[in-house]
């Protein structure tokens, strides 16, 4: 399968240098495009970057270096505080995510809003969106549930806590917190509101995290201005706005012209809260037992014989494929191959390319750009085609902010049916929603 996902260049999104090309390599580190000056990167990164000191990409930033990702920690500190900050002058959480610590943190190297403010504007509207739609179903989630267990367990937490110097511990102590954590912890009810949790919890950090930054850029246009890069755009409403970042008006004008050529639907699916906090948290299974004993049951030997058959045949299949395998590559050794390309799935491939648009709606297509290959088939349709090809690539998530099109020879770009199978869809162009 791997060879069939592969784009031109021979490789997946994630590990080839068209993504770093496209993304925008590893950003610089400090505003102002100057290296080495900011908090979580130096000037090695810079240096492998590529780019020349004192200019300003306008490629996507990767996902790592983003500030929502970039001021999580991984763990909660000492002090219960879940944000990555400066070492030398620590701050409390509040001080850290107010307007004037945020405008000194934001770069156009860790936030799209600076860097290309119509991409930004779509990742904020879509993150706060879902986050309100979280706040709207909390009632849904068990919390008092998963209060009441946390609340009788803070003694055991406190003692499993190393970072915590002021509790006594013995293997004795500790042995028994283990043993009341693994009572109280692994039931089914725990389980679902901690899931609950996750969601809900995750969903409202990236709404404050994009809410947070849009809230501190739309107050300051002028510092909003003097970030954006000068090449972004040639819009003769974001001409305007660069010559007087201080107006307001062409602020809100130059953001929406950005906006105009991506709108794009949005659906909700299994991932929508209300279906998510619906769900009802599965029984406990017990172990099958006889006669009360608390010993899983022994495997028959009419269980073991048809574990051997299943073996067997799986070894037969893998002996005739490989045997095919042989046969069909004495055949094709005599004709080249084309460098470069992945071989081609039979009945045919897809191509998926990623485009820009321009003002007359076609895409701008050069023979020699890359693509991905999605194989023809009568049985997958185009959605799931590309799902299986962005969980390969990156994550399906991803997908959600492109915009499927089909391309037709001339350039023309028409909304894609992704409800069809890939064996009658044509060639492909992916469009990233919010510019």
């Amino acid at each position: 399968m791997a060879g069939s996902w592969k784009g031109k260049w021979g490789g997946a999104w994630g590990g080839g240098a068209w993504n770093e090309d496209w993304q925008g390599s590893r950003p610089w580190k400090g505003s102002g495009g100057k290296k080495g000056k900011g908090k979580w990167g130096g000037a090695e990164e810079a240096a492998d970057a590529g780019e020349g000191a004192g200019l300003q990409s306008t490629h996507r930033i990767l996902s790592r270096y983003q500030l929502s990702k970039a001021i999580l920690k991984t763990a909660a500190d000492v002090d219960g505080s879940a944000f990555v900050k400066d070492s030398k002058h620590k701050v409390d959480d509040f001080t850290f995510l107010s307007k004037k610590h945020l405008r000194r943190t934001l770069s156009a190297e860790n936030h799209h809003l600076l860097r290309r403010p119509g991409v930004g504007l779509s990742e904020a509207a879509g993150s706060i969106a879902a986050g309100a739609d979280v706040l709207a179903k909390m009632d849904k989630v068990a919390w008092e549930k998963l209060a009441t267990v946390l609340g009788g367990l803070r003694g055991e937490l406190q003692a499993l806590n190393t970072l915590d110097a002021s509790v006594d511990r013995s293997e004795e102590i500790l042995v028994a917190a283990l043993t009341s954590l693994r009572s109280s912890l692994t039931g089914p009810d725990v389980e679902e509101v901690a899931i609950q949790a996750a969601i809900a919890g995750s969903r409202l950090f990236l709404m404050s995290a994009h809410l947070l930054p849009l809230a501190a850029a739309l107050g300051d246009p002028s510092w909003w201005g003097g970030h954006v890069p000068d090449t972004l755009s040639d819009h003769k409403r974001f001409a305007a706005w660069k010559r007087d970042p201080g107006d307001s008006d062409k602020m809100l004008r130059a953001m929406a012209a950005l906006l105009l050529e991506k709108i794009e639907e949005s659906t909700t699916g299994k991932n929508d809260p209300t279906a998510l906090f619906a769900r009802k948290a599965p029984a406990a299974k017990m172990p099958s037992t006889d006669s009360g004993s608390s010993e899983p049951k022994k495997k028959t030997k009419k269980d073991r014989k048809g574990k051997k058959d299943k073996k067997a045949e799986k070894k037969a299949k893998k002996k005739a494929a490989k045997k095919r395998k042989a046969s069909s590559s004495s055949t094709s050794s005599s004709s080249p191959k084309k460098p470069g390309r992945a071989k081609a799935p039979k009945g045919g491939t897809v191509k998926v390319r990623r485009v820009t648009a321009s003002h007359a709606g076609k895409a701008i297509v050069k023979e020699d750009d890359l693509y991905d290959e999605l194989p023809q088939d009568g049985a997958t349709t185009v959605q799931a085609a590309l799902e299986k090809l962005f969980a390969a690539q990156s994550s399906v998530e991803e997908l959600a902010n492109w915009s499927v099109q089909s391309l037709a020879e001339d350039g023309t770009l028409q909304p894609a049916d992704t409800s069809v199978t890939t064996d009658v869809c044509g060639d492909l162009a992916l469009l990233r929603k919010g510019g």
